[in-house]
């Protein structure tokens, strides 16, 4: 038999059993597949019985599939506790299906050595999926840990790491208790749609003089977790989309922003859990954190999205995404002005340019010749000629030392690649955007180089205008919103075309680039000052010593 085989087999021999729940149907099959494997232990084989006999499920089924799940490679045994957990998450939101699963271990970034705790473990789902992705990938993790106030909860998970062959320790408590737990991974997914009996207000054990209401959309049982974050630990919690925007959890939220815990959030389309519409929200908890990243997940998705189990969630650009900076990246001090940590109204807000319009509106961007300096090591002239190279590592400080350029032989099948005065050129792949506006009127072809770009602004827009918005906080914050890749990120024409630049009129820009252009000047002189400074220190014992 196959492990979808004996899946249904068992499945079936339940449903004559009178057993129909899927929570029930869930601890019956895993306390069979337990005692299938392991009948010799006494715990939690004492569980397993107790369960099967609550249930009425004859012992003599555990003798008829133990030949078949002998036969079971580890690999089937892992899609075989799957396909229990799968049917358990589809007719009960309480617990984690696999997308959010995938998508929480994903984000919580595994590494070997970790121990990877479930605040709330109920049956283990989340963790089956964890030890899951670690063996495929090779990640030895030291342990897997739950804690969760369901007796028969607790057993079953602890048999479904035993079964999955993973180091396992589970406790059964009151995990909104202060209790000391350990971890370097954590996940937390409070009981969608539950609220704690009492109505009355719970202080926080990690804000002093700040109470939670029973109904604070998750943030209670984050608040009990976070006491256990450190350096290199990682949280994700998820919480209705309500908690990133509801006004009495405003105060909490803000709090931990400036105490710089708040690393992400990722917006889950609706239906993202089965059975329900509710929309939902990853937040991915670390330290010491200045900058929040948001992603919104349904620009990730397929034409399928509205489907009820969204089976064609695109999990691996979710990732790419968030990795890369995400959507956007949002310093704590802007959004601690702000009432909500929800993108769609953080980005009505921050981004909405006074005056905007599309780059690709108002300039031209064009991408300069994919030569490195390498490409023109043999055609490099000591004497001037025709045309000149600008690399990225020409521009310092925003400046050009246009005089200082190389000169080349040939190319002039590259004079397409060359600036004219008011462009901007810009490095497009560095995790630091260099700018520099063309300040003179060349006789020669200056030729932009690969890894960088040329901005050539119409008449509406004044380049150095433009230069002072993209070196601006908003500027940088939107070319990080285009920038791509993890280790070396890139920004390419396309995408840049498509920010907003404010474009007010054209006196007001020319005012502005005027007084820009007054204080640039009287910086530069201060540094040269400065530079001469140091150079007459360097040799001040040389010229002044008297002996």
């Amino acid at each position: 038999m196959t492990y979808k085989e004996i899946y249904d087999f068992i499945n079936r021999e339940l449903f004559k059993n009178g057993i129909t729940s899927c929570v029930q149907c869930h601890e019956a099959g895993i306390s069979l597949l337990y005692l299938s494997v392991f009948s010799h232990t006494s715990e939690p084989a004492d569980a397993a019985k107790q369960i099967l006999n609550a249930y009425q499920v004859s012992f003599d089924l555990i003798e008829s599939i133990r030949p078949e799940i002998e036969k079971l490679s580890d690999e089937d045994m892992r899609k075989l506790i799957i396909l229990f957990n799968e049917r358990l998450a589809e007719y009960n939101t309480d617990f984690s299906n696999k997308l959010i699963s995938d998508l929480a271990i994903r984000l919580l970034d595994p590494v070997h050595g970790d121990l990877i705790f479930d605040f709330g473990c109920s049956y283990g789902s989340f963790l089956t999926y964890a030890i899951d992705y670690c063996k495929d990938n090779n990640i030895e993790i030291m342990q897997y840990t739950g804690v969760d106030m369901n007796i028969n909860a607790t057993n079953i998970a602890k048999m479904i790491t035993m079964l999955l062959k993973a180091p396992g320790y589970f406790s059964v408590g009151d995990y909104l208790s202060d209790s000391a737990w350990g971890f370097s991974k954590g996940f937390v997914f409070p009981p969608l749609g539950k609220f704690l009996s009492t109505t009355g207000r719970y202080k926080s054990v990690v804000f002093d003089g700040l109470t939670l209401s029973h109904n604070s959309q998750g943030w209670l049982y984050v608040d009990r977790i976070i006491p256990f974050l450190g350096e290199e630990r990682r949280i994700v919690a998820v919480l209705p989309a309500s908690a990133l925007f509801s006004s009495n959890t405003e105060e909490y939220r803000k709090e931990l922003l400036k105490k710089g815990y708040i690393e992400g959030i990722v917006e889950l389309p609706a239906g993202f859990i089965y059975r329900t519409s509710v929309k939902m929200a990853m937040v991915v908890l670390s330290t010491d954190n200045t900058h929040v990243k948001f992603v919104k997940a349904e620009d990730n998705n397929s034409k399928n999205v509205k489907r009820q189990n969204n089976k064609n969630l695109d999990i691996d650009r979710i990732i790419e995404d968030y990795q890369n900076k995400a959507e956007d990246y949002y310093p704590v001090e802007e959004l601690l002005t702000l009432n909500t940590l929800q993108y769609s109204a953080i980005s009505n807000k921050t981004n909405n340019v006074k005056d905007g319009k599309k780059l690709g509106e108002v300039a031209e961007v064009i991408t300069g010749a994919q030569y490195t300096i390498s490409k023109f090591t043999d055609s490099l002239s000591v004497k001037p000629t025709e045309r000149q190279i600008v690399v990225s590592s020409d521009i310092e400080d925003g400046v050009v030392d246009w005089d200082s350029l190389p000169y080349i032989y040939g190319f002039e099948h590259f004079d397409k690649y060359s600036v004219k005065e008011g462009d901007l050129i810009m490095t497009s792949k560095s995790s630091k955007v260099k700018i520099a506006y063309v300040d003179i009127k060349s006789k020669n072809k200056i030729i932009v180089t690969g890894g960088m770009l040329i901005i050539r602004p119409s008449k509406e827009l004044d380049g150095m205008f433009l230069k002072i918005y993209l070196d601006s906080e908003e500027g940088q914050r939107a070319l990080r919103s285009v920038q791509k890749g993890n280790i070396i990120t890139s920004i390419n024409a396309k995408d840049l075309r498509e920010i907003l630049v404010p474009v007010p009129s054209k006196r007001h820009q020319k005012e502005l680039s005027k007084e820009y252009n007054n204080k640039l000047s009287t910086l530069i002189a201060l540094k040269e000052e400065v530079r001469k400074l140091e150079n007459q220190l360097k040799d001040f014992y040389k010229k002044e010593a008297d002996y």
